[in-house]
């Protein structure tokens, strides 16, 4: 474990694949009970802050996935974060609570300052009932997903499989498959796209280079 970690509490269970890196700077605290941190082969973290606090709480970092720099914090009870394989991540926020979580899929790659999170933080109520009107909400990410720099993800989001979110963006609601979208909030702009993490369309993976998503 890295030599800035804590694990307080009991229950918890953190396993670490073979061929994981990661950096001094990278720090973990687990709190709590009944907790999961699971870090898969070769994943690669730096400059990674993650803070698992709470009850029954899941953590899930699939293979290969490189995580340079950020936040990963989970906490309250039940919630959790799976981040599935190959995906990359440059820098931002994911935070997950009030017992939801943010799934997110396969070759995904996410820019710089990026925010993801199931819920405001803060709670607004209708004044006369004193009924929350802005409850926390699950976040899903599919596969082959394109977030641009400073992009935000809001609670409830559901971002469809290849699609783009440009720079700057807020998306909240659901996002259609293979479409640009941009602006605050979030309009499509182009459907029926395809993207690669070079200007070679040969380097998109084979399962997502298709040439008609009708």
């Amino acid at each position: 474990m890295p030599p800035r970690s804590v694990v307080e509490g009991k229950g918890h269970s953190v396993n670490i694949g073979a061929g994981v890196t990661y950096d001094p700077k990278v720090v973990w605290r687990i709190r709590g009970t009944d907790n999961t941190l699971e870090i898969q082969d070769g994943a690669t973290l730096n400059r990674v802050k993650i803070f698992v606090e709470g009850r029954n709480l899941r953590v899930v970092i699939g293979r290969n996935v490189r995580f340079k720099q950020g936040t990963l914090s989970v906490a309250g009870d039940g919630s959790s974060v799976f981040i599935d394989d190959d995906t990359t991540w440059e820098s931002g926020q994911i935070i997950a609570e009030a017992g939801e979580s943010i799934t997110i899929g396969r070759d995904c790659m996410f820019s710089h300052d990026i925010m993801v999170r199931t819920a405001d933080g803060h709670g607004i109520f209708d004044a006369t009932s004193r009924e929350i009107i802005n409850a926390a909400m699950p976040v899903v990410v599919e596969d082959h997903v394109w977030l641009g720099n400073g992009a935000r993800v809001n609670k409830g989001a559901v971002l469809g499989t290849g699609m783009v979110l440009a720079q700057a963006s807020i998306l909240s609601g659901k996002a259609e498959p293979r479409t640009v979208y941009a602006g605050v909030p979030a309009r499509p702009l182009r459907t029926n796209v395809n993207w690669s993490r070079t200007p070679d369309y040969g380097d998109i993976p084979e399962e997502f280079a298709v040439s008609d998503w009708s």
